[in-house]
């Protein structure tokens, strides 16, 4: 065993580290660092918190999800001779399209996944985690 090996303790929640030099000890916590005691008890994320996270993945997700599925169906939808400045409007008309619908569909899903799992957490206790 090497002498850092050695050194490392655990007392009370805190490490004690040595890397080379035996009798410069560093004081580190290994445990959760809370403002307050409430903080620390509490083991998930609040309602809004979920809900704000949950919400803003799923809407970006769909966001971008829409704009690919829209960008490879507008050539599809072109026509023969339109001018490339009509094409480009018309891929971005269909991905902004499709990608509003993509990202409002994902973010009431996220919502109704937030609000359900609050429910449950709350209803039942922390048991069920």
């Amino acid at each position: 065993m090497s002498r850092a090996v050695d050194v490392q303790e655990l007392v009370e929640g805190r490490r004690l580290y040595a890397p080379e030099r035996p009798k410069a000890i560093y004081d580190l916590s290994t445990s959760l660092e809370c403002l307050f005691k409430e903080e620390a008890l509490m083991q998930t994320c609040s309602w809004g918190e979920n809900l704000t996270f949950y919400n803003g993945i799923s809407y970006l997700t769909g966001a971008m999800a829409g704009a690919l599925v829209g960008l490879t169906c507008a050539p599809a939808e072109a026509e023969h001779g339109e001018s490339a400045k009509l094409r480009l409007s018309r891929a971005l008309n269909q991905s902004g399209s499709v990608s509003r619908t993509y990202a409002n569909r994902l973010g009431v899903i996220a919502m109704l996944f937030a609000g359900s799992e609050s429910f449950v957490f709350r209803n039942h206790g922390k048991d069920i985690m």
